[in-house]
């Protein structure tokens, strides 16, 4: 009876031990926001930005002048202008996402009123006033919003109109290639046609033929291997079902990849339901690309776009705050 007792002792033990090491397995941090002071102050109209050693580039989407504000993160000082916004060829008439080619400092961004990238040599365009970017169509039908270069002459877009493939290929001329596939119909997170591809978000691997798809409507990430073109499903820690939930929800959005993570900004409820006030994220969820849940980092304030510096160990946002301020967060070791 004595050895018995002692069994069950030990088997409690364990199973205490498990649970523990499974219910910690996601580490959980509070971060608390620092306000960079950029002068001129910049008033929360971006909607993305990206920052190489010290300088930022704010692209201001919602400007009826110039698109671009380039800041250096040393003296927080506006450097310079640049992206004219109208109708004519060179002009950009509708932004959608762009992208900072550092290695080669071009920048290129989706215009969506006349169907072409556009891209820009950064010092001769903050140098020269009306500078005119190369033009970069797209091959016909095919519409661009977020998007990342392969190279200097293909990139890779989300695919808009269709169910079955993901992610496309092209370049100037023409689709060359799909990676990877959706959802079978059979998938239980899947509503049918009212799955809302639109709002899909991809980002890319900085070194690898790897990419993250973020869905507005769903606390899924989807990883999809560009080399073997299979896909991985993860779910958000939170397990929310899209069949309990009545009203329109967004969950994740803007997915910032670094070579070990992603860092993934989570929304949860829209701001329709009661139980959120914003429709911006508070927290960022850490997954690994095995498609790990590694940590949630809440944040003191809601954010609207990020970009994670593991080198100088910073997150920086654009702050959903009164002041629409550029802020950073300390980095957690994870």
């Amino acid at each position: 009876m004595h050895s018995i007792k002692i069994y069950i002792i030990a088997v409690f033990f364990v199973l205490v031990l498990f649970g523990c090491s499974n219910s910690e397995k996601i580490k959980l941090f509070s971060l608390t926001h620092e306000v960079i002071d950029l002068n001129p102050h910049y008033y929360g109209k971006g909607y993305q930005f990206d920052i190489s050693k010290d300088t930022l580039i704010l692209l201001n989407g919602y400007s009826i002048d110039t698109l671009f504000h380039v800041y250096n993160l040393k003296t927080n000082k506006l450097i310079g202008k640049f992206g004219n916004v109208g109708d004519a060829p060179f002009q950009i008439g509708s932004p959608g996402s762009f992208y900072w080619k550092k290695e080669s400092d071009k920048v290129l961004i989706a215009d969506n009123a006349s169907l072409n990238l556009k891209e820009f040599e950064l010092q001769d365009a903050l140098e020269i006033s009306y500078y005119k970017p190369k033009i970069i169509n797209h091959p016909r039908n095919l519409p661009i919003v977020f998007f990342q270069p392969l190279n200097d002459t293909s990139f890779v877009t989300r695919q808009l109109d269709q169910t079955d493939d993901l992610l496309l290929t092209f370049n100037q001329d023409e689709v060359l290639d799909t990676i990877g596939k959706w959802y079978d119909n059979s998938d239980p997170l899947i509503i049918g046609d009212k799955f809302q591809q639109y709002y899909y978000i991809n980002n890319k691997h900085p070194n690898k033929n790897k990419f993250v798809a973020s869905y507005f409507s769903y606390d899924i990430i989807q990883l999809v291997d560009g080399e073997k073109g299979g896909s991985i499903i993860v779910q958000g820690p939170d397990k929310i079902s899209y069949k309990d939930n009545k009203d329109e929800f967004l969950a994740y959005r803007w997915p910032e990849t670094t070579d070990n993570y992603i860092y993934a900004s989570y929304i949860g409820k829209f701001a329709s339901s009661d139980l959120n006030t914003s429709q911006y994220a508070k927290e960022i969820h850490v997954i690994s690309w095995e498609g790990e849940n590694i940590a949630r980092l809440k944040l003191d304030v809601p954010i609207r776009f990020s970009h994670v510096d593991e080198e100088k160990g910073f997150i920086y946002a654009l702050a959903d705050d009164e002041n629409g301020n550029f802020v950073k967060f300390k980095l957690p070791e994870l």
